[in-house]
């Protein structure tokens, strides 16, 4: 059976001069989530963009705003999201005591909950909180920068995750964001990622954005 894939493009590696021409041209290739990649300078040693971004080009397009909130106080920021457009809505485990209430929060709010693990975080940490997540983002990389390495023990962490949710009979996507390119997405989506978060591979691709789409589809039909 033909392994269906989500493909998330990064917007932090789209031209901000013309913002609106790349959310067209990103669903034109197939895209069928937008990512936020939204960043405070405390969480992350960078300050991206909030909430106003998506809330620019939510009257663009219908597809699936990704906004993931690398910030260390994302409970002062998820209204403003959600009412924004947000789709989903990632908190980092690392920057709460109480990922439960804030995931449940988010889906209060009409969004899907999804919850972001760094790499240095054990993913069995995230087993008690299964039931409320819609969505667990594993990390790749660090939280601050695009095109970071790939982090080698990241196929072994989506594999433990995906036992995880399907023992417990769990319907949770497992996202992955970093270092997505063509040398990882195989060993990636054959551990079980759900969503692939590309950034530098997709939009750097000598295909254009289509033709990195139509990579990363032609791998997971041959992964199976």
């Amino acid at each position: 059976m033909r392994r269906e894939i989500i493909i998330a493009p990064s917007l932090l590696c789209a031209d901000f001069a013309h913002l609106a021409d790349e959310v067209h041209a990103l669903e034109a290739a197939g895209c069928e989530w937008l990512h936020f990649d939204c960043m405070d300078g405390h969480f992350t040693d960078q300050v991206t963009y909030g909430h106003i971004v998506a809330q620019a080009l939510r009257g663009l397009t219908d597809r699936f705003f990704d906004c993931h909130l690398m910030f260390t106080n994302p409970e002062k920021h998820l209204d403003f999201f959600a009412e924004a457009g947000a789709d989903g809505i990632s908190v980092h485990y690392e920057v709460t005591d109480d990922a439960a209430g804030l995931l449940e929060r988010i889906r209060r709010l009409g969004c899907k909950a999804s919850l972001a693990v760094n790499p240095d975080t054990p993913i069995a940490r995230v087993e008690p909180l299964l039931e409320h997540c819609d969505i667990v983002m594993i990390m790749g990389v660090f939280p601050g920068y695009a095109g970071q390495s790939f982090i080698p023990e990241s196929t072994q962490r989506i594999s433990e995750l995906r036992g995880m949710i399907d023992a417990g009979g769990y319907e949770t996507l497992i996202e992955f964001d970093g270092g997505v390119n063509a040398d990882t997405a195989a060993g990636v989506i054959r551990a079980g990622a759900d969503v692939l978060v590309s950034g530098s591979f997709l939009f750097k691709h000598p295909g254009g954005y289509a033709g990195a789409v139509e990579f990363l589809r032609d791998v997971a039909a041959a992964v199976g």
